[in-house]
């Protein structure tokens, strides 16, 4: 139910309680919603043309068994690398990312509005040695989490950012194959957030708790949500959790069919929009699952001429 069915069933019936409750005789109908509801839209889009006359949808959680095993990858990062950075320094590494790739796009305005050229141009190498500090936090549930830090400070490390580099890389198997997508610089490193341990007087491991909400329930089969510790887990133990939760859920939650010849036939409309600096959901999902699009509904167009022919109905806007 969760995949798809859910949203289908109550749509229908939304649309027939609400043509009734307001004497409605025009059927206009549009989808608007994002992130998990932005992947509940597509699997809408995708499987029933006639649903919807429109959808605006945002940074939509394609290819959930890629999505949430994905939360797992910075960590691993961490354990690979043996530094668990603190947060101020990963902060400043942000910060300073930031100030560097904003004019990229032409205007100063505090916005990465450019994090293709962020990656072609800036060396977070030259971040090596800037003094960092932050104040003590506490305890955050809001979105995304945190565990209580004290104050930190000291200076950019080397270390930390080999963490940074390797996580915007995106996972890649022992092979040197590339797995999945990862964040866009200027993205808030939240995956990698670390927990201090005061008993050591360093920080440490913070276990995702969003990979082993799909992990264990998902894949182990198992009635839990939160990962013990993730010893021996490694980048190809990422890549099969990936590739598991893809070959089991690929027909409810992969969500990622690009023939969207039905919709487009009852004359649909998308606007489809991603944030460069999702922290969540990678952007790039968003980029690959529109071009699969284009390749399947103009095939036999040029590139230019594919993309100007889709614009029409689906655009996608970062």
């Amino acid at each position: 139910m969760f995949g798809y069915q859910a949203i289908h069933e109550m749509t229908l019936l939304g649309k027939e309680f609400t043509k009734g409750f307001f004497n409605m005789t025009k059927d206009d109908k549009l989808y608007a919603y994002y992130q998990e509801g932005g992947r509940d839209g597509w699997s809408q889009i995708q499987r029933y043309g006639d649903q919807f006359d429109g959808a605006v949808v945002g940074a939509p959680a394609f290819r959930f068994a890629f999505q949430q095993v994905q939360h797992a990858y910075s960590d691993i990062v961490e354990q690979t690398l043996d530094y668990y950075p603190p947060p101020c320094e990963m902060e400043m590494i942000l910060n300073e990312t930031i100030a560097a790739c904003d004019p990229l796009d032409g205007k100063t305005d505090g916005v990465v509005a450019r994090t293709d050229l962020c990656k072609l141009h800036f060396n977070t190498s030259s971040l090596i040695g800037i003094p960092y500090s932050c104040a003590a936090s506490p305890v955050y549930m809001g979105f995304p989490p945190h565990p209580s830090w004290p104050a930190q400070n000291g200076t950019v490390t080397a270390k930390a950012v080999q963490v940074a580099d390797t996580i915007i890389q995106g996972l890649r198997d022992s092979h040197g194959k590339q797995a999945y997508l990862s964040y866009q610089p200027a993205s808030i490193f939240a995956d990698a957030f670390t927990q201090y341990d005061t008993n050591t007087s360093s920080f440490t491991l913070w276990p995702s708790d969003f990979a082993a909400q799909f992990v264990l329930p998902f894949l182990d089969l198992v009635n839990a949500t939160s990962f013990a510790n993730l010893d021996n887990v490694t980048y190809d133990t990422l890549k099969q959790w990936m590739y598991q939760g893809w070959q089991m859920y690929e027909s409810t939650l992969h969500t990622t069919w690009p023939d969207l010849s039905s919709f487009h036939s009852f004359h649909g409309k998308i606007l489809h929009y991603h944030g460069e600096s999702d922290f969540s959901i990678p952007t790039g999902s968003s980029v690959h699952y529109r071009d699969s699009v284009r390749k399947i509904m103009y095939p036999h167009l040029s590139y230019n001429a594919s993309n100007a022919a889709l614009n029409d109905w689906y655009r996608l806007f970062l």
